[in-house]
């Protein structure tokens, strides 16, 4: 028992501080170089799946319109999921021939989406976005800078900032700034096991098909051109702005939705934490694997000290208190968010509730409903 209680905190502890230590001490080791975007010339398509997007998507079409690219290097796909208000409509007003408009006749879902724009795509890189985010208007230019000459990178990452009408806001907290560390270094040292799916360009010829109950395609995507041989990048140049929703049951369902995402990645692809059967498997084992695993850790840690407190060690019971405490922080600020003002609340929320929807993930994956819709 005490070996397994050491080894849940080792784990514990190398999932959330040991892992990012590694990466900041090789990382001083290497230098940041960012590739000139000088040269535009390749050819882009614009991928967008929309469903019920009448809300976001004028505003989208301008912004990807508006970017600093030649105009006749990139066209945009539009694939309307069978949408129910004006999304088609207002697609269709645009009348330019730099955009391509396919409807389904039933509702499908993003993965069966993005697999009939790519039977339509025929440039040599493809910009994936989704409708909501603004993006900054160098985003071609600097991304398709990566694919220059004999490049090996297979697809690249900008950076997701969350913002209100104050001006950014969640983009600079702790978390945030943790795993843009974490996203970044990666990127310097090798590669990043993932992307951020409403803003990264993939080389067209490393797209595989992706089963249509796919459901985080931005790291099923970016696995499979490292699969091939090919390095996945971040650059921070390129951000896309998103609002976070005020409503906070829809907000928990979507970072559920997301963990489940990861749990369905996981358990089709269990060959890729095995060291060295994928080129990635070390990176994606202590960024995915160990994020999900270490909440199952953190309650087998829990048991075990009550264990040795009913057995007379009064340090089991200290620590059981201490955690309890600790998860107490997100229940906490969530009832009086007064308390968000305090940092190291505020941190200890983030991750309480990382793990608490690591949990709840983990449920919906294997009792939830399984669907290829939206929701």
């Amino acid at each position: 028992m005490f070996t397994l209680f050491i080894f849940s905190l080792l784990f514990i502890f190398y999932t959330f501080i040991g892992y990012p230590a590694l990466l900041y001490v090789r990382r001083r080791a290497h230098t940041v170089l960012l590739p000139e975007s000088d040269v535009t010339d390749k050819t882009i398509d614009i991928v967008l799946v929309a469903c019920n997007e009448a809300r976001n998507i004028r505003q989208k079409i301008t912004n990807l319109l508006a970017m600093q690219y030649p105009q006749n290097l990139f066209r945009i796909i539009v694939i309307d999921d069978c949408s129910d208000d004006d999304t088609v409509e207002i697609v269709e007003g645009f009348s330019s021939d730099k955009i391509t408009l396919l409807r389904n006749q039933r509702r499908s879902g993003k993965a069966y989406g993005l697999n009939l724009a790519m039977q339509q795509a025929t440039a040599e890189l493809v910009f994936f976005v989704d409708a909501r985010q603004e993006i900054t208007t160098n985003a071609l230019r600097d991304l398709s800078a990566w694919f220059k000459g004999d490049s090996k990178v297979g697809a690249v990452s900008g950076e997701l900032v969350l913002r209100t009408d104050d001006g950014v806001s969640s983009g600079i907290d702790f978390y945030s700034l943790y795993e843009r560390f974490i996203r970044s270094t990666e990127s310097v040292l090798g590669s990043v096991p993932g992307v951020s799916g409403a803003v990264y360009m993939l080389r067209r010829s490393l797209f595989m098909p992706i089963p249509e109950d796919t459901i985080l395609d931005d790291v099923l995507i970016p696995m499979n051109a490292l699969s091939a041989g090919y390095s996945v990048k971040y650059d921070p140049r390129v951000i896309a702005y998103d609002i976070p929703s005020n409503d906070m049951h829809r907000e928990r369902m979507r970072k559920i939705r997301t963990i489940k995402g990861n749990y369905q990645v996981l358990f089709r692809n269990l060959h890729w934490t095995i060291p060295f059967a994928h080129p990635a498997s070390f990176v994606y084992f202590s960024h995915k694997v160990t994020r999900l695993l270490a909440p199952f850790f953190a309650l087998a840690s829990l048991c075990i000290a009550l264990s040795f407190g009913f057995s007379g060690l009064m340090l089991g019971y200290l620590y059981a208190a201490g955690l309890v405490a600790f998860l107490c922080a997100y229940p906490a600020c969530i009832q009086f968010p007064k308390l968000l003002q305090f940092k190291i609340l505020r941190i200890a929320s983030a991750f309480v509730a990382l793990n608490w929807f690591n949990l709840l993930g983990f449920y919906e994956y294997c009792f939830g409903y399984r669907a290829k819709n939206w929701k």
